[in-house]
């Protein structure tokens, strides 16, 4: 059976900030994971970091956490900015996001878009590993395995293998395909049998059957990390679950939203705020539950349009249903 060596959050944009990240560690410390890796910020060359990114990555909002912060760029010199400020932060690794498949990302030439033009990426590592502060760094890269085709992958594993790259976190879907469908294995074994470093697999494992199935697609023999957005979003226990054969129970999750609720009372000015951030955890944790017994409940949270409803109702399901074993994130992203 493979070996999974650590556990990684992913940076889940709107959702797993600072304060989520503080949260979830001090709650669930036996299902915290190895690292978390905070949301993509975009150093310019009039601001690397900007007030939201200077806090969100101050290390006093993170603290007891191992984080590493998530570059968006396709500019050597701008990377080079941004290791250079988060190195007086403290920080000591850096990934490099070429996954994000947002059309306002691509059509400026990153995230996934910077995908499109191999050669273009190939100058970019060799520009930026020229940079001591770089060489000195670990720097990870997160990936997609291209825009359109998975043909379009061994040109750019080529490339990866090329440079010191410290992890290459593969997310085995292309651009276009975003979270919809299969993710494409045989690009990830190609990953495991080519790079010459650490690897890491993100994509669609929300229980543990979907561990069993990845692993039973993978040499014996290979080692890989394991890198978790959606599903541990639902599941906030869902590392323990996959290392340790845990569970989530209603107990956890009641824990949870009610330190996510004070959170947001103390930090958001407005209830509609606060409702619109919490229905959208609540989207992750709809499918956690039995959908016949639980939907008088979501529904009821669906359309409540004040705090007072929106707690009842939360209440009224977390006493009445438990989470169903093995459940987790469908995909879909809906309260239903």
């Amino acid at each position: 059976m493979p070996t999974v060596r650590s556990y990684y959050f992913a940076p889940l944009e709107g959702i797993a900030d600072c304060y989520f990240r503080t949260i979830h560690a001090s709650l669930f410390p036996n299902a915290k994971p190895d690292r978390y890796f905070a949301p993509f910020f975009t150093p310019t060359r009039d601001t690397v970091l900007s007030p939201r990114t200077q806090r969100e990555l101050d290390p006093r909002n993170n603290r007891g956490l191992s984080l590493v912060p998530q570059i968006l760029a396709n500019d050597p010199e701008r990377f080079l900015d941004a290791v250079r400020a988060l190195s007086e932060l403290g920080y000591r690794e850096f990934n490099l996001n070429l996954g994000c498949p947002s059309g306002t990302v691509v059509s400026k030439g990153r995230g996934a878009g910077f995908l499109a033009d191999p050669d273009r990426l190939d100058r970019f590592f060799d520009t930026l590993f020229s940079f001591p502060e770089c060489r000195d760094a670990a720097i990870s890269v997160k990936t997609r395995i291209g825009i359109r085709s998975a043909q379009e992958y061994p040109a750019l594993l080529s490339v990866f293998c090329r440079y010191p790259i410290s992890e290459l976190i593969v997310h085995p879907r292309t651009r276009e395909a975003n979270y919809e469908g299969i993710p494409d294995l045989s690009c990830f074994l190609q990953t495991l049998l080519s790079f010459p470093g650490p690897v890491c697999y993100n994509g669609d494992v929300f229980c543990k059957a979907d561990l069993n199935r990845l692993e039973a697609s993978l040499p014996n023999s290979s080692e890989l990390s394991l890198m978790l957005g959606r599903g541990l979003v639902s599941n906030p226990v869902l590392v323990s679950c996959l290392r340790d054969n845990g569970s989530l129970t209603r107990e956890d999750l009641t824990r949870f939203s009610d330190a996510l609720y004070l959170d947001a009372r103390e930090r958001l000015s407005g209830e509609r705020h606060m409702l619109f951030r919490l229905k959208e955890l609540w989207a992750y944790w709809a499918p956690l539950f039995d959908q016949e017994t639980a939907k008088p409940f979501l529904s009821a949270i669906r359309k409540s349009k004040t705090m007072d409803a929106f707690r009842a109702a939360t209440a009224a399901l977390l006493s009445s249903c438990e989470p169903l074993p093995g459940a987790g994130y469908s995909g879909d992203g809906h309260l239903h």
